[in-house]
């Protein structure tokens, strides 16, 4: 087996033991898929890597129902003898027992969208992010203090998160109000302007002042709530749509 590239080709079969493990162990995932598929000798050469599936659904196991359809238990997946890597979406069902840099030990961090349902506290949700996720959804029940607000966001935007949507059974109606007060603070510095629309599931839409686009989402808090746009926005001397 050889990898052939236009100036020079690989034999890995001639490479040492250290030296192929090491190749196969930063190879890119994609790259590493391709050679999977054209070669049962790389299957078996990179089986250490462990296995790789567009979502994994986990859950824990203090759920006293019968475990939802699809779904591993977070036992189970600890004690797997090999890795299982979500490249598309990773759902945890969290509860107790659930520990999420733990988990994050049994797979790649690759994964683009990011699902939490159950009961967690927002520093689980701040543990599974990293530099590829581009979707956070929030179900469940989150512990999410208004003192921690700004702690929250600060990490989201940092990793610079897509789309986020608190879609949580508890959601708090302070919730989007504070994200769009403490976004519109950073005009000028990491963001470039910011825009609140009405709508069924209401939206903040940050410009960063690299381009990137951030949305928040929310149920419907006026109606949900009964909060209004005037109470988000009061004390706020500037229309929806700021930009400098």
């Amino acid at each position: 087996m050889a990898l052939s590239s236009s100036s020079s080709t690989v034999h890995l079969p001639s490479l040492s033991f250290g030296v192929r493990r090491n190749f196969f162990d930063i190879m890119p995932l994609n790259v590493l898929n391709a050679l999977r598929e054209q070669s049962d000798t790389a299957k078996s050469m990179t089986k250490f890597r462990g296995e790789f599936i567009n979502c994994l659904n986990v859950q824990t196991d203090a759920f006293k129902e019968c475990p939802w359809y699809n779904y591993t238990l977070y036992s189970e997946v600890m004690n797997r003898q090999f890795n299982t890597t979500p490249v598309e979406r990773l759902t945890v069902h969290m509860g107790p027992d659930v520990d999420p840099e733990a988990l994050l030990t049994k797979m790649e961090k690759c994964y683009r969208d990011l699902y939490l349902i159950g009961d967690y506290d927002w520093k689980d949700v701040i543990a599974f992010l990293h530099a590829g996720v581009e979707c956070v959804s929030l179900s469940g029940n989150m512990n999410l203090p208004v003192d921690n607000m700004e702690e929250f966001l600060q990490s989201l935007m940092w990793f610079k998160i897509k789309k986020v949507c608190f879609f949580n059974d508890n959601c708090k109606k302070f919730w989007l109000p504070t994200a769009f007060e403490y976004i519109h603070k950073q005009i000028g510095t990491t963001v470039k302007s910011v825009e609140l629309t009405e709508g069924f599931y209401p939206k903040i839409q940050a410009v960063m002042t690299d381009s990137t686009v951030i949305e928040v989402v929310a149920p419907d808090f006026g109606y949900e709530y009964d909060v209004e746009m005037e109470d988000i926005e009061e004390g706020i001397d500037v229309n929806n749509d700021f930009e400098v």
